[in-house]
């Protein structure tokens, strides 16, 4: 039996059925798609928002619904006070020291371990580190994905 050719009407159901899922998890969790608030209520564009950073700097709430943060040198990255359904994604992309710091009454979960309230998250210097943290609950930030080495950078 020969395996069957993709066609065109097939990759339109996959793509009704996968948005389907999407909007359906999404109604679940009683938060609106990525991309529907902020100014583009309406469209779902399948982009993911990307900021460029070069120093350090503080990101806000709205900077963090499911952005990547591209940092090109040796910052510090802070982070807003939690919103729980939040989620950022820190990439370094040069081999710089990247620390991601909380604000200071949340607490960080990283790779498990609980840290105290403000401490921060710090690479190891390497082009590619990356971290995804995740608003977990009004305590604070817990990190869902890491790419190189990260410790506790107090």
């Amino acid at each position: 039996m020969k395996p069957m050719k993709p066609t065109s009407q097939m990759f339109k159901k996959l793509k009704y059925i996968i948005l389907t899922i999407l909007i359906s998890l999404s109604l679940m969790h009683g938060k609106a798609l990525a991309g529907w608030s902020d100014g583009w209520r309406g469209q779902i564009t399948g982009l993911t928002p990307v900021i460029n950073i070069g120093a350090n700097a503080t990101l806000t709430a709205s900077q963090c619904l499911g952005q990547i943060v591209r940092v090109t040198a040796t910052a510090t990255i802070t982070l807003p006070p939690v919103v729980i359904g939040s989620k950022v994604t820190i990439l370094s992309t040069t081999a710089a020291a990247i620390h991601v710091d909380p604000n200071a009454a949340d607490r960080l979960i990283l790779d498990g371990v609980t840290l105290d309230d403000g401490d921060k998250a710090s690479s190891a210097s390497g082009a590619g580190n990356q971290i995804t943290l995740f608003g977990d609950s009004v305590a604070g930030w817990t990190s869902i994905g890491t790419i190189g080495s990260w410790t506790d950078g107090s």
